[in-house]
């Protein structure tokens, strides 16, 4: 009986060791993003909208909102609705796109340039290490080019959009200065 206690007891041990290695690399490998997306947004931003998901902010604001209604008349938030439009079709055709979507808060910002509005849409992902597979996913929705420093850059309707993940936040910008 001693002989089966000890075999037993190393059996333990072994099993208790192995599974605290396989816990160190698994939270080694998904670190939670120390970064909150809203607080990478700059001051300057006329207004900022933010929801759950992307389908829902979208439908709020293009379907459910009297405000933006009278603002689409504008020819700056008409370009921007039509964006969201596209945008938020994008994510519901692509099921990859629509996971790293959904579920997590979105930030939209409007931003005062000349000649035109700049937006900047910004969210955290689960992990830092889903950064690559978000970039590779969107590239391969979206015709565009990753520059030298990683980011992506798309053009929609004459308007070119930076895309960048960094520390676990990603931020798709109009203008390069607010991403």
């Amino acid at each position: 009986m001693s002989k089966f206690k000890s075999i037993l007891f190393w059996i333990v041990v072994a099993i208790g060791l192995a599974l605290a290695v396989w816990a160190y690399f698994h939270l080694k490998q998904t670190k939670k993003p120390a970064l909150n997306a809203i607080d990478v947004l700059p001051d300057s931003a006329v207004c900022v909208i933010s929801s759950d998901n992307f389908n829902e902010l979208a439908n709020k604001i293009t379907n459910q909102n009297l405000i933006w209604q009278k603002l689409v008349d504008i020819q700056e938030f008409s370009k921007i609705n039509q964006h969201l439009c596209f945008f938020d079709s994008i994510i519901g055709e692509n099921k990859n796109l629509k996971d790293f979507f959904n579920k997590r808060s979105i930030h939209l910002a409007v931003y005062p340039e000349k000649p035109n509005a700049s937006t900047l849409v910004v969210f955290n992902l689960n992990d830092e290490a889903q950064q690559e597979e978000f970039l590779k996913t969107v590239s391969s929705t979206i015709k565009g080019v990753t520059s030298e420093t990683g980011d992506f850059e798309f053009n929609l309707d004459k308007t070119k959009y930076y895309l960048k993940a960094s520390r676990g936040v990603v931020a798709i910008a109009s203008n390069k200065k607010t991403n």
